[in-house]
């Protein structure tokens, strides 16, 4: 799941 405010939009950068 994203870990960051912006992880939802930016998977790449969350990482999943």
């Amino acid at each position: 799941p994203p870990t960051t405010p912006i992880g939802y939009e930016l998977p790449r950068l969350n990482g999943g």
